[in-house]
Order: C-alpha cells, then sequence, then structure tokens
C-alpha cells in the first residue's frame, strides 16, 4: 500500500487520486512512492500580486493596481496551484487599489467641474 503524500492517508493500488483529501497523482499509480504535481510558482505568482496590488494604491497607483489583478489571475487559473489564498488576497489588493484610484479620480474630475 501507499501512503498520500499530503493528508498520509492509504492510497489503494490502481487509484489515481486520494480519496481522503483529492490529491492528484500523475505518475504511475503502481508505483511504490507515487509523485505529485505541484505547482510551487504559484507562490510567487501570489506574493508578486499582493506586492503590486498594495503599491497600487501609492506609488504605482494604476499600473500597479492593473499589474497585481492580471498577476493574481495567473495564480488563480492553475488548478495544480499550491497557494491560491495568496493570490485571492493580491487580487483583492488590485481590486481595492484600482477602485480607490478611480474614486479619486471621479472626485477629483467633479471639483474640477
Amino acid at each position: 500500500m501507499a501512503y498520500c503524500t499530503n493528508c498520509g492517508a492509504q492510497i489503494r493500488e490502481g487509484a489515481y487520486a486520494c480519496l481522503n483529501c483529492g490529491k492528484i497523482y500523475r505518475a504511475d499509480p503502481y508505483a511504490k512512492n507515487p509523485v505529485v504535481y505541484t505547482n510551487n510558482n504559484t507562490k510567487t505568482l501570489g506574493v508578486l500580486s499582493i506586492i503590486f496590488g498594495a503599491s497600487g494604491f501609492w506609488p504605482l497607483i494604476f499600473i500597479g493596481s492593473i499589474t497585481g489583478f492580471i498577476l493574481a489571475l495567473i495564480g488563480l487559473k492553475d488548478p495544480y496551484a499550491k497557494h491560491k489564498k495568496l493570490s485571492q488576497i493580491g487580487l483583492g489588493l488590485s481590486i481595492g487599489s484600482f477602485s480607490f484610484y478611480a474614486f479619486f479620480l471621479i472626485v477629483g474630475i467633479i471639483a474640477y467641474l
């Protein structure tokens, strides 16, 4: 019997996924130590989306918001992403900073008229 590398539950022979946690195994299911495919690059995407989303509030105003938004969407789209929570935070910051920018742009235009 093999054991899941994610939760430690037993995996029966021939299984392509752990029935306990849902972790999908891409290697030969009959192998002694199945290999799990996870994308660790999403941590970098998530952290960058947080940085750009937060910097969209002041130093990079519009560009930071858009860049953080795009990076967050890329990080959330990957089905094997391990760090989706970071991308969700970055997406929230990007939307918040863009809304902040749009609000003050509208207030500035109204004040100018």
